[in-house]
Order: structure tokens, then sequence, then C-alpha cells
């Protein structure tokens, strides 16, 4: 596991089947809780820019991300520079069924990274959250972030790697790509475009709350976000 110490400023369906008592398999009830084309803004999600660079906003209907354009990275993560973020509450608020976010994005540019965020806590100075990333090399990654330090600007952050992989082929480059996480019988899955990277115990890391993430020089455009249940 490697720790890395990093600076930020911040700006703000998987198929499934079950068997019944008889043996015969029966489909899931699928409930959407939250969706979204971006073709225009319903409120959600935080949209400005910020000292350090990095934006949120709405273009051609499409929903951006921007990290700050200062700073240096190295491979997926960033050595010292700022990230954004946007985040939106509560879509999994009583949800007793197996869930799972959705969204199509684009990196126009990332090499640092962008993607899904999900479990932001925040209490006072006590702030930590979840990134699932891919770059336009083609590699993902997966990692924890913590706030170690508030008191600088940027805020300083400690970034532990739970899982990385080398380019592949599924992450398509120029395009909309489409990451899902899956929270099932405590297990999260993680896939881009239907291929499965990794599979991970929960533990007490729900999905909630979830949104999306750009790290350094790097833009993320989303045309699509949602969230689902099934029972």
């Amino acid at each position: 596991m490697h720790i890395i110490i990093k600076t930020f400023v911040m700006f703000a369906c998987i198929g499934m089947v079950s068997c019944s008592k008889n043996g015969t398999l029966t489909t899931p009830k699928e409930t959407v809780l939250y969706q979204t084309d971006f073709s225009s803004n319903d409120g959600r999600w935080v949209v400005g820019t910020i000292s350090g660079g990095g934006a949120t906003y709405y273009q051609n209907e499409n929903y951006f991300v921007e990290g700050s354009q200062v700073g240096t990275y190295a491979y997926i993560k960033v050595t010292s520079a700022a990230f954004t973020y946007s985040c939106i509450s509560n879509v999994f608020n009583g949800s007793s069924g197996d869930i799972a976010i959705e969204a199509s994005i684009k990196m126009s540019s990332a090499p640092a990274g962008a993607g899904l965020i999900w479990n932001f806590q925040s209490g006072g100075q006590n702030i930590s959250f979840y990134v699932f990333e891919i770059n336009t090399s083609g590699q993902w990654g997966i990692y924890q972030y913590q706030l170690v330090d508030a008191t600088t600007i940027p805020n300083k952050y400690s970034i532990t790697t739970l899982a990385s992989g080398t380019a592949i082929s599924a992450i398509q480059q120029n395009q909309f790509n489409k990451l899902q996480i899956t929270q099932n019988k405590g297990q999260l899955q993680f896939l881009v475009n239907g291929t499965q990277l990794i599979e991970m115990n929960a533990n007490s890391n729900t999905l909630d709350q979830v949104g999306l993430f750009a790290d350094v020089k790097s833009i993320l455009a989303a045309n699509s976000f949602q969230a689902v249940e099934w029972q």
C-alpha cells in the first residue's frame, strides 16, 4: 500500500438475477433513484469557479469538472496540485437493496485521472472520500483521500492507493466511457464499459455521497449519471 501527501482545492448496470424457492430465476426489481443527462441544470450539481483554477459548469448538454491546470503529476496520481470534485448527497437514503452508480464520462484531458467519487464524509476538519478514476493513458485506480491539514491553502490530503492497473483496451480514448460501481451483498465491483476491473470488500464504505472528480490538469465531461437500487 502506497501513501502520499497531496494538496487540493475544493469547489464546492450491471444486470442481476436471483433464485426463487422453486429454483427458477427471478429478476430483481430495479428502481432508478436518481438520473440526469445533464441537458439542463437540475440544481443538484454545484456550478462555479475557484481561485486555484478548478471549475464546474454546464456546456453543450454536458457537465464539466476541471482540476487545476497548475501542478505536477506522475502515473495517475499527482504529487502536488489541486483537484476538483462535485458531490450530490442522499441519493441512497434509506435504500435496503443492492445499489449502483453509473456515469458516462469523456476525458478531454486527464493525464492524472478523472472519474467517480463516493462515500464522501465531512465533519468539521475530518474529511475523507474514495475515488475511482481512469486517465487518458488507459490506466485506472481506486484511492482513499483523507484530510491531514486544513490550515494550508490548498489543504493537504493523504492518498492511499487501494488498487490500480496498467493500460487496458476497455478504456476508450477520446470517447465517452461508462464507469460503474455496484454494491452487492457487502462487495463493491468496479467496471469500465461493462468490463469488471476488480471486486473489493465494501466494509462500511457505502456509496452515498457520490459524484464526479477531476485531478490536476484533468477535465471531465459527463453526459449522464444515474443511481439505481435492486430489490
